[in-house]
């Protein structure tokens, strides 16, 4: 197990490589960084994450505004109205691809790791931030956070 901190810089450009790839390969929305300490237009919506516990303790966030997080759900059901719950449950499967795709670039492909299942958070939670990622998804808000986080067993 690695109990050396994460590297910020290095954290952000694997986050922000994550989030672009997937969303370009999942949804097929352009999502491009903006440059750190630019505030992309917009909020809104509930944020999406997924504790991270091996190979390093530490959280991975995800918002959309709620007119990205609509048409990702409607390219995902190809157009068709999401089942149920579907809807929210495919940008938790977003976020799980989001998080592999985190820890492969920054510890290397095949490095075991132990996930949470992703859920959303109702609340502040504790965590330091490590790296945070601004994204305008076409016009649309969208941001990724690493957080350092200690769990208590």
């Amino acid at each position: 197990m690695t109990t050396g901190a994460l590297d910020p810089a290095r954290a952000g450009s694997c986050l922000s490589e994550s989030v672009s790839a997937t969303l370009a390969e999942m949804a097929f929305v352009d999502a491009i960084a903006l440059p750190q300490g630019v505030a992309s237009p917009g909020s809104g919506g509930p944020v999406a994450t997924i504790d991270v516990l091996a190979p390093l303790s530490l959280r991975i966030e995800l918002g959309f505004s709620d007119a990205l997080r609509a048409r990702i759900v409607s390219t995902l059901f190809a157009g068709e109205a999401a089942p149920g719950g579907a809807a929210g449950d495919a940008i938790l499967e977003i976020l799980n691809v989001i998080a592999g795709s985190f820890l492969s670039l920054y510890f290397g492909p095949g490095t075991p790791v132990s996930l949470s299942l992703p859920r959303y958070l109702r609340g502040a939670e504790a965590g330091e931030p490590v790296a945070s990622v601004e994204f305008d998804a076409e016009g649309e808000r969208a941001s990724a956070s690493v957080l350092s986080v200690r769990y208590r067993y």
